[in-house]
């Protein structure tokens, strides 16, 4: 009987062992699935703050538009000043060239041609704002005719923008792809759902 007893209440001990194990891990694997819910929670709220934070397209391209091209201009020349000083020699030399600075880190002045009736040629900061004007005629132009547009449209003009960005837009190479492109694929005027139901 002293043996069974023994037995029987090493066997209850185990059992209220094993029970008070199994609630610890059970509570901690619930504070631990808790934290990280909370976790994830703070995760998401951060990243919904930063979504919120971050504009849209429709807000870059507006105030891109209403910005001044000369205040676009000295923003581009700030980074660019900064960028310099991120470059070895040898790239430096190239990338003033592309850029028309010269070596004191300003852009390249007019310059008059003697031998063309006292012509002049633009200089860098010229060119620099005329593209800059350019790309903003050239914005506006196709934000007015991608208005109504669906996605797939919209992300197949922004390639062939890209495309002929790639080229140079001036380039023989991008003309030759403008016109191949414009007799593959033809421009057809959008019509809302209202036009369409007054139509019929």
């Amino acid at each position: 009987k002293f043996e069974l007893r023994n037995t029987s209440q090493e066997s209850a001990v185990a059992r209220s062992h094993a029970d008070g194990e199994e609630s610890d891990s059970s509570a901690s694997s619930h504070s631990a699935s808790q934290s990280s819910g909370d976790e994830s929670s703070n995760e998401d709220q951060t990243l919904e703050v930063r979504c919120a934070d971050q504009p849209t397209g429709e807000t870059v391209i507006s105030k891109f538009l209403m910005t001044p091209t000369v205040k676009l201009f000295e923003n581009l020349a700030e980074e660019l000043l900064l960028q310099r000083k991120l470059l070895l020699t040898d790239e430096l030399d190239e990338f003033d060239r592309q850029w028309g600075i010269d070596p004191t880190g300003e852009f390249a002045r007019e310059e008059r041609l003697l031998n063309r009736c006292f012509g002049t040629t633009a200089g860098a900061k010229e060119r620099i704002c005329w593209e800059i004007d350019s790309v903003k005629k050239t914005t506006k132009k196709r934000v007015d005719k991608l208005q109504l547009a669906a996605d797939e449209h919209i992300g197949l003009e922004i390639l062939h923008l890209f495309v002929l960005d790639l080229l140079g837009r001036d380039t023989p190479a991008a003309i030759i792809f403008e016109q191949k492109s414009e007799e593959d694929f033809k421009t057809t005027q959008v019509v809302t759902v209202y036009s369409k139901g007054v139509a019929v």
